[in-house]
């Protein structure tokens, strides 16, 4: 299903439209080859940070992700459940990236 939508962000003057077209998953299971045999992947779980309160939903990827839960993370706002040292994504605003970036550059510096 294609979704089509007209946007007003906040700080934007104009709207923005904006097209989804989600991605179909896999017809078959995705599987692996290790020492000469397939393993089959099982559809991961979606970790959210139970102190992401605006966050994004993932429940129309159902076909993607098994499901979702909610609990505290020490790092980052999303993961993958059994995954959580190797993938961590943390969302930002773009003002909160440029200021996040200056503090930790002043904090090496400092280091340095």
């Amino acid at each position: 299903m294609v979704k089509n939508e007209k946007l007003k962000k906040p700080g934007i003057s104009e709207e923005v439209e904006v097209l989804y077209i989600p991605v179909p998953p896999s017809r078959s299971p995705l599987r692996v080859r290790q020492r000469g045999k397939a393993i089959r992947i099982p559809r991961p779980v979606v970790v959210n940070d139970s102190q992401e309160h605006m966050g994004y939903k993932f429940e129309r990827f159902t076909n993607w992700f098994s499901g979702t839960v909610r609990r505290r993370l020490p790092v980052g706002d999303y993961t993958l459940e059994g995954m959580e040292e190797e993938l961590i994504v943390e969302r930002k605003t773009l003002p909160d990236l440029v200021k996040s970036i200056i503090q930790e550059r002043c904090s090496i510096e400092g280091d340095i």
